[in-house]
């Protein structure tokens, strides 16, 4: 049985009349569906893995349409494979993070063209150094609703270790990629590796996954 509560015609139109050109409808509709269900919830809605201004406008777009709450954005790293033959006498496969260059003067202009409130933060930083310093400076920090999509072990584990301890009961967890099984899937399980949870999918495996936390 779906969790979700069904949105009328009208509100679909007028949600996806607003969101940029490269959104994925699909996505974006199951979004504002648990959106809606955490509504009555103390906390506001946490997004680890903004890769552009289009995504973070989209997210924003979503949050305004329910009941206020902070919205708060990490930005998503990339990760970059090259062959480094200076470490071993052969040469190893090595990797390196880089940020997605997103650009917060333009996120800043988005959300005015779209008449957007001001409640949101973007943060710039690598996950690792950011959550800590975040958290460090809002140690008061309820999360009603949290997306996690950085397509890496590291930082996805960074985020889960961090952030939902700070979900409210009833808060859902939310994951994009869990049903490629690569590196944010493991991370996922690792984490969960020790607790009885109920990984929630309505989208034939595909799509958004989602936990309800006890």
């Amino acid at each position: 049985m779906k969790s979700f509560v069904e949105t009328s015609a009208n509100a679909v139109k007028e949600m996806l009349a607003g969101m940029p050109a490269k959104s994925e409808t699909g996505n974006v509709i199951a979004h504002y569906e648990l959106y809606k269900s955490v509504n009555h919830l103390d906390g506001c809605i946490v997004n680890c893995g903004i890769a552009s201004e289009d995504a973070f406008t989209s997210f924003a777009i979503l949050r305004s349409m329910m009941a206020p709450k902070k919205l708060i954005a990490f930005e998503k790293h990339t990760k970059n494979l090259y062959f480094d033959n200076t470490i071993m006498p052969y040469g190893s496969l090595c990797y390196e993070t880089k940020p997605v260059d997103t650009s917060t003067s333009l996120i800043q202009l988005r959300l005015l063209q779209n008449n957007l409130a001001t409640d949101h933060e973007f943060i710039p930083d690598y996950i690792a150094d950011a959550i800590p310093q975040y958290l460090i400076e809002n140690p008061e920090l309820k999360i009603a609703f949290l997306t996690i999509n950085l397509d890496d072990y590291d930082a996805t584990l960074t985020a889960l270790q961090f952030f939902f301890p700070r979900l409210v009961q009833d808060g859902k967890l939310v994951f994009e990629n869990f049903y490629k099984q690569e590196e944010d899937y493991h991370a996922i399980c690792d984490y969960f590796h020790y607790e009885s949870i109920e990984i929630n999918n309505d989208f034939d495996n595909k799509g958004i996954h989602y936990v309800v936390k006890k």
